[in-house]
């Protein structure tokens, strides 16, 4: 499967493709504090994850899985976004819910416009 972001990794000296891979991107909203660790939760827009960071493990990034992952996104508020359909999750500030309804801008008149944008309107 091909996922939007790429990577390449060249050995410069040789001129040569070492190797390359794809990956799905995951934008990280929420950090948890966790013993000597954190737990960081993020989305691809269409899924939520948990990754565990452990410094004491090899490797030090973990995936987790759904079961003990959901302890984690559970913590987030998620909204569905209209960008696209089908919605998307959008994850809002755990501090503040996300808003209800968006109030509509009232559209200025040209003269309006041109009374604030002088140089705008000259020709």
């Amino acid at each position: 499967m091909k996922y939007s972001n790429q990577k390449w990794d060249y050995d410069v000296q040789t001129r040569k493709l070492i190797r390359q891979f794809s990956y799905q991107p995951f934008e990280m909203y929420e950090m948890f504090s966790q013993g000597g660790g954190a737990v960081f939760v993020g989305t691809d827009r269409e899924r939520l994850i948990a990754v565990e960071y452990d410094p004491n493990r090899e490797p030090a990034f973990q995936v987790l899985a759904d079961t003990a992952a959901r302890s984690w996104t559970s913590r987030v508020h998620i909204a569905a976004a209209i960008e696209s359909w089908p919605p998307r999750f959008l994850i809002a500030n755990h501090a503040m819910p996300p808003p209800e309804s968006v109030s509509s801008f009232s559209r200025s008149t040209y003269d309006q416009f041109g009374a604030a944008r002088p140089e705008r309107v000259k020709s």
